[in-house]
């Protein structure tokens, strides 16, 4: 048999038994701690009963815990609905400031937008939650089209991607001497794949338009990512602007096209 969230084979001695003393999951899964709080079934039951005290503890630290240099977090089914109402409600506010958004904004497009908006900002609380980061979810405001203010405490730079292969994106706008985090979602499962300082993904030969109804954008594989553990932490004092080495590449970069949505 194979496990549906860590993909290894097992055979079924080793099937996971349902923590509430039924019938096993569906679908199967192994043992491994870890797919247990994968699992939604299992979850639910373990979050039934961590109401506090040493058990909550360690139920949070295995969700946190690393996986091959990357980070896994649960978000809790307040925090999916929060999420949710926080990706709609940046779409509604750039509608009402007469941002143009990348996408069409015809009837069928718009839950499609609503949809990955919603992606982005669960993305943005997982690694808040796992970094134990205040967060608002709030539409970053702009300063001549480039966003002024980061996604995580004015240093961490968030991108989320639904799909297995996703890659880190930066736009020309971004502050390129950040960190940004590359995040896979599986709500209610999201993991951190990976890190780049913005300024090493904006190289010339990952400039590219995938899609023909957005601007040019630089693209980073997974597979050149640093690993989680390398994250840079926060400083003491985060520089508003980049290094005069920074400054003299982001010089010759493009201005932003007017109304681009800053996230």
């Amino acid at each position: 048999m194979i496990c549906e969230y860590c993909f290894t084979l097992f055979e079924e001695k080793d099937r996971a038994p349902s923590l509430t003393g039924g019938e096993p999951c569906t679908p199967a899964h192994c043992s491994n701690p870890s797919c247990f709080f994968a699992c939604p079934e299992c979850l639910d039951w373990l979050e039934a009963i961590s109401t506090g005290g040493v058990y909550a503890e360690k139920l949070q630290e295995a969700k946190a815990a690393p996986v091959k240099n990357k980070w896994e977090w649960i978000l809790s089914p307040d925090d999916m609905t929060l999420g949710e109402l926080k990706g709609i409600e940046r779409n509604r506010t750039a509608e009402k400031k007469k941002y143009k958004d990348r996408w069409d904004l015809s009837k069928e497009n718009r839950e499609n937008w609503d949809r990955n908006s919603a992606s982005a900002a669960r993305g943005e609380l997982s690694m808040a939650r796992r970094l134990k980061l205040p967060w608002k979810g709030e539409l970053a405001e702009t300063e001549k089209g480039e966003k002024i203010q980061p996604d995580l405490s004015n240093f961490y730079e968030v991108r989320t991607v639904r799909k297995a292969n996703g890659m880190l994106k930066v736009s020309k706008y971004d502050k390129h001497h950040l960190p940004f985090i590359l995040v896979f979602d599986q709500a209610p499962r999201f993991t951190a794949l990976g890190w780049m300082y913005g300024k090493e993904v904006a190289k010339p030969e990952n400039l590219k338009a995938p899609n023909p109804n957005q601007p040019e954008a630089y693209f980073e594989v997974q597979e050149n990512l640093h690993p989680m553990d390398k994250l840079p932490p926060i400083p003491d004092k985060i520089p508003s602007k980049p290094p005069a080495s920074v400054r003299a590449t982001e010089a010759t970069k493009p201005a932003p096209a007017q109304g681009d949505i800053p996230w």
